[in-house]
């Protein structure tokens, strides 16, 4: 006999049906729990214990697992049922359902999916302890993370977008090699990491070169660095002379803070951090740059307005009045051991450089710095060793503005960080000799907390409505195509660039037939969405093929049913009107979007 549980299908994002077997011989849920909420930081809102319960905690580890490698399932998971198929070994099948996203191999899913379930049981059973923590975060890296990151080519700004996406009701749909489409036809735009379709290829090359940038930077009267591009130590020194010491070496087409030295004062200095720019370039170039006074302060800029700004700070410790520099570092790296490997930022180091850092600013590894007093562990802020973003959007003076505005027009890039190196933003460049240090195409977007807070700001400026366009349904047979047409003719009329398919016949928005290979209606509606010309969509529904496949969209706008004259791609008979509840069921959720 089976124990069979069926519940309610909600779902937003394109779901792919998977079974799950396993053993289940009960265990500690309270301890499951402890291991989702205190070791890997997951939020969990089930009260109930039962195996029904279970199961839904794995779908939300299952969308987690997917989270760290950059793969983008957020929607809610849906146990279709579960069923006892063996009394003697407590043997159970689970039928569930998860996000699909589109060139995921099914082996990926079944590698995740199977990891997650074994290590639910595993941990219904494993006390937590430093032991059995590491032990997992181990499994996890070998059976997850080393096998799919990387597998569809998401950036590190890729995925909290992708996120805020989501949340804002914006469809989107995975390309392949990291690139997304979000929303659809003339309201759609193409993203990877930060960059967008609407991004000059000619900026990105400006912006990657770092002396090709600056004198653009320069020519157009805009504060830049002094600078020279060398390839060898003794034309370093050279320039190093001429511009006037201290100086900063950079690789000239490095990137992530990587190769950079600087308050180079000295030959002797010269000479290695010289050797140490030169290993970070592909080309084998350096740049000697004139040092100026302050702080690098990144402006983000989108379709020609500021998102927001921040002071970027080096890494450091924060004091406490109790603890000396050396103990706050061990607290502070203590602190990212109890944290996933993969939510922990760069260690706390106590290297020379650190020492050198904080000695700048007054300190040693014996002192006891003052509550929230900053201890420098270097002396600018990189990709490389971390540090901190501190929110100077509102500071900002109009004139450091519009340098940066200006600036991001020189490339053609519609989305941009402009690095401004100040004393003090709130006042105007020319005043204290700020610059212009970098145009970085694709700048991290999600990196720190000011700038998550900015994501779905950003979404606001890159998509408009949402990403979506109408989209209509009409079900029958000839009578609907007809309707179908007359609606096309409406709105071709009141010039919409409107485009209208069933499964075998797709016209344009001048009503010319479209020639298509293919007779699936998933297919043919999948090729409209992703064109930018399609400012409406109709849609005629003549098949049962919806019940195989479903439809590439998770919500329309108008649905009307003409008749009842489907035909069947499923089986070779005639269409069964008895399967007219079931489409009816697909097209509804559709209506209502779940």
């Amino acid at each position: 006999m089976k124990n069979t549980v069926r519940m309610k299908i909600m779902l937003r994002q394109a779901m792919r049906k998977f079974s799950i077997e396993f053993v289940y011989d009960k265990g500690d849920v309270n301890l499951l729990d402890e291991w989702l909420k205190s070791v890997l930081k997951i939020e969990v809102k089930i009260a109930k214990q039962d195996l029904e319960s279970i199961i839904e905690r794995n779908l939300i580890l299952i969308n987690e697992l997917f989270q760290i490698v950059k793969v983008p399932c957020f929607s809610k998971g849906t146990i279709l049922s579960i069923d006892k198929i063996d009394n003697n070994t407590n043997r159970y099948k689970a039928d569930i359902k998860i996000s699909d996203i589109e060139y995921l191999h099914e082996n990926y899913y079944t590698t995740v999916i199977s990891f997650s379930i074994n290590s639910i049981l595993w941990m219904l059973k494993t006390p937590v302890n430093d032991s059995s923590i590491l032990e997992l975060y181990q499994l996890i890296e070998k059976n997850v993370i080393s096998k799919l990151n990387g597998v569809v080519g998401s950036g590190k700004s890729t995925i909290g977008i992708l996120k805020n996406a989501y949340e804002k009701d914006i469809p989107f749909m995975h390309l392949s090699g990291g690139v997304y489409q979000l929303g659809w036809g003339s309201s759609l735009r193409l993203i990877n990491r930060s960059v967008t379709d609407l991004d000059s290829v000619i900026g990105a090359t400006i912006a990657n070169n770092k002396m090709i940038s600056s004198n653009m930077i320069g020519m157009s009267g805009l504060p830049s660095p002094v600078n020279a591009l060398v390839s060898d130590v003794d034309m370093a020194l050279q320039i190093a002379k001429k511009i006037k010491w201290p100086v900063v070496l950079k690789p000239v087409d490095g990137d992530r803070g990587e190769g950079v030295t600087i308050n180079v004062n000295s030959p002797e200095k010269l000479i290695i951090a010289f050797e140490h720019a030169k290993r970070y370039s592909q080309s084998k170039r350096v740049i000697v740059e004139r040092e100026v006074l302050g702080v690098v302060h990144r402006v983000f800029v989108v379709k020609g307005e500021v998102l927001y700004v921040v002071k970027r700070v080096p890494k450091a410790v924060i004091g406490d009045a109790i603890n000396s520099v050396s103990e706050l570092i061990k607290i502070a790296n203590r602190d990212l051991d109890a944290t996933p490997p993969w939510l922990r930022s760069e260690i706390f180091k106590s290297d020379t450089e650190a020492i050198e850092a904080m000695n700048a600013f007054g300190f040693t590894m014996e002192s006891i710095p003052k509550v929230d007093e900053r201890v420098p562990l270097r002396m600018i802020e990189s990709t490389v060793f971390g540090g901190g973003s501190i929110d100077a959007s509102t500071q900002i003076h109009k004139e450091n503005i519009r340098i940066a505005l200006q600036a991001t027009k020189l490339t053609g890039l519609e989305i941009a960080g402009i690095d401004i190196i100040t004393q003090d933003i709130s006042k105007p460049w020319y005043e204290n000799g700020a610059i212009i240090n970098e145009i970085n195409v694709a700048p991290v977007l999600g990196g720190s907390e000011v700038s998550k807070q900015n994501i779905s700001k950003f979404l606001d400026r890159v998509i408009v409505q949402n990403g979506r366009i109408p989209v209509s349904i009409f079900v029958g047979g000839e009578r609907a195509m007809k309707e179908a047409l007359k609606k096309q003719k409406k709105s071709i009329k009141k010039r919409v660039s409107c485009y209208l398919t069933s499964h075998d016949k797709t016209l344009d928005k001048l009503s010319s037939e479209m020639i298509y290979t293919n007779k699936s209606l998933y297919k043919r509606v999948k090729s409209l969405l992703i064109n930018k010309e399609v400012e409406e969509l109709i849609i005629v529904l003549q098949t049962d093929e919806i019940l195989l496949k479903g439809l590439p969209l998770d919500k329309v706008d108008d649905i009307l049913f003409v008749d009842e004259e489907l035909k069947s791609i499923i089986s070779n008979k005639e269409f069964s009107k008895s399967d007219l509840p079931l489409i009816e069921l697909e097209l509804e959720k559709l209506k209502q979007g779940y």
